[in-house]
């Protein structure tokens, strides 16, 4: 009996049940009105749009994650080197 009452908790979810009891009132012109205000039409297409989205592995993210750090690392360092370059270019320009 458990084990049945569990799967059909797995596949109708309480929240799904709920937000089909509440649809009439979700219809109404001044509930559309206010959500329209609000902005809750684009939140649910933005949250319709994350859910198509791929997500990258775990793997796949720990390898980009470290590929960014050390590009940023080496850049970083690149517009220092010319910052201190440039600075020392220009006090012997100017203070000359």
């Amino acid at each position: 009996m458990i084990g049945k009452g569990l799967s059909w908790l797995a596949h109708h979810p309480p929240l799904k049940q709920i937000g089909h009891a509440f649809r009439w009132f979700f219809r109404l012109k001044p509930i559309r009105f206010i959500g329209r205000i609000l902005g809750f039409g684009y939140l649910a297409s933005s949250w319709r749009e994350l859910r198509k989205v791929t997500w990258p592995t775990w793997k796949e993210s720990r390898r980009l994650t470290g590929a960014v750090i050390i590009f940023s690392v080496i850049f970083g360092a690149l517009i220092a080197a010319v910052d201190y370059g440039l600075d020392k270019l220009f006090k012997e320009i100017l203070l000359k």
